[in-house]
């Protein structure tokens, strides 16, 4: 006979307390020395989580034999059907996972600058927030630029721990409703759940395990009676329990969520220039490509507009990092004619507008290009960029260090292509120019091209 009690404290870790009750009462017999400890559980969870217990978890409890209730504690049981239930909450869902057994969880989102979340987690969130702030786009008509900076999420077990196991594409639905949610401040209703796919586009696709997902639903949180899954999700047959609810986008899925549309109050206000391209730096330095171009392009339609002689000063600084970030972002993403067609206006715009863009910024922007280029193998292209700047710079007397950049990077790009002498002089020429307290780099790029080139005397 296989011990039930390994399987009884399993359940317990992952929090599912219907799951530990059912099966106390199915096994009670052979649990033996156990079960003094097995009601104490019982007791607690009646204590601390009873909203999630289940009537038929409290008609079970009441098979136990009396006299062991008794010794637990347990004389007055609830009635099954008191306790409160969860309310409506902003910002939070519950949903269904399978990781080595089904167990349910609470999506938390939070507004959190610069928190520091596991990569995974971070472009769940991106990508969910790209679905939803298009909604909010269409629905206010304006400009409206998602900022991954802005927030974090939590994945919550019933005790309030994060649970850094649950993750996949199936939180990706109801991880947008929770933020969404938070955004509008309207409440999630307690009763709904959600398992689905979702692309950047909206359209939401479906996930493995459906059986599984809504039988945990079933089980350990019996007050949610409405689940949102995909159009195209494929269902078991025999399924009783909470009703399913096909969708087959994220705005099918907010208007049956949410019964009122967002108060356009709360988008209200000027857009902040520099705080956005601030972001739009940040989600390039943190790799989240697409949403940095689809942010660029979104400032850019909006800047283009406000581009009067009065508001040149402001705008064309930060239409210049715009068309260069996009640019950048394209090129990370190998599409050439789009990277060459954005970074031209970057230029163009500089060239158009001199004094407004500063020289610096403009050969720091090529400079770090051109690394970029050297970084997905286009050599030559990157080559060509160097020279010309080191040409343009002298024209324009630009800063030493800026010169110095130049330089280093150019003898870094020789040594990726095992042109060892042309690397050792540019990198010597850069020497002479960068900040003092900044050399030690410098000489560690001269001990890598020694050190490749087999001149360890060096």
């Amino acid at each position: 006979m296989i011990d039930p009690f390994p399987k009884i404290k399993s359940l317990e870790r992952e929090g599912n307390f219907n799951g530990v009750i059912q099966a106390v009462v199915e096994n009670y017999g052979d649990l033996g020395p156990v079960r003094p400890e097995l009601l104490a559980r019982i007791v607690h969870y009646l204590d601390h989580f009873r909203a999630f217990i289940s009537p038929k978890s409290i008609a079970a409890i009441g098979c136990l034999p009396p006299a062991d209730l008794q010794y637990a504690g347990l004389t007055d049981i609830p009635d099954a059907g008191s306790g409160e239930r969860p309310a409506q909450s902003i910002g939070r869902i519950a949903f269904p996972a399978v990781t080595s057994g089904g167990l349910v969880r609470e999506i938390r989102v939070v507004e959190e600058e610069g928190a520091n979340m596991l990569s995974a987690r971070l472009q769940a969130l991106d990508h969910a927030g790209a679905a939803v702030y298009r909604v909010l786009k269409n629905y206010l008509g304006r400009c409206c630029c998602w900022t991954p900076g802005r927030f974090s999420f939590h994945v919550l077990d019933p005790y309030g721990k994060d649970d850094p196991a649950v993750e996949g594409s199936s939180l990706l639905l109801p991880l947008a409703i929770a933020l969404y949610s938070l955004v509008t401040r309207i409440p999630v209703p307690a009763d709904l759940s959600a398992t689905a796919a979702l692309g950047r586009d909206g359209k939401v696709a479906p996930v493995a395990n459906i059986r599984e997902k809504l039988a945990i639903l079933n089980r350990e949180r019996f007050f949610i009676k409405r689940v949102l899954v995909s159009a195209k999700q494929e269902m078991p047959g025999n399924m009783s329990g909470c009703r399913v609810i096909r969708v087959h986008s994220l705005d099918d899925a907010l208007s049956i969520t949410f019964q009122r549309p967002p108060d356009a109050a709360c988008f209200s206000g000027d857009l902040d220039i520099d705080a956005e391209i601030r972001s739009l730096s940040d989600q390039y330095n943190r790799y989240l490509i697409d949403t940095c171009i689809e942010n660029a392009d979104e400032l850019i339609r909006f800047l283009e507009l406000k581009k009067s002689r009065t508001e040149r000063e402001k705008t064309v600084p930060a239409l210049f990092t715009c068309y260069w970030k996009k640019g950048s972002c394209h090129c990370h993403k190998g599409e050439v004619r789009e990277t060459n067609g954005s970074l031209k206006k970057a230029v163009s715009l500089y060239r158009k507008y001199p004094g407004l863009v500063r020289g610096d910024d403009y050969f720091d922007a090529r400079v770090s290009y051109a690394v970029l280029l050297k970084d997905i193998f286009r050599y030559g292209e990157a080559e060509n960029i160097h020279k010309q700047l080191i040409e343009e710079m002298e024209q324009s007397r630009s800063l030493d260090h800026i010169k110095g950049k130049n330089l280093s990077t150019l003898s870094q790009l020789y040594l990726a292509m095992h042109r060892f002498g042309e690397a050792e002089q540019y990198q010597r020429r850069a020497m002479k120019l960068i900040r003092r307290e900044e050399l030690c780099r410098n000489y560690g790029y001269l001990a890598q091209i020694h050190t490749r080139s087999g001149a360890l005397r060096k």
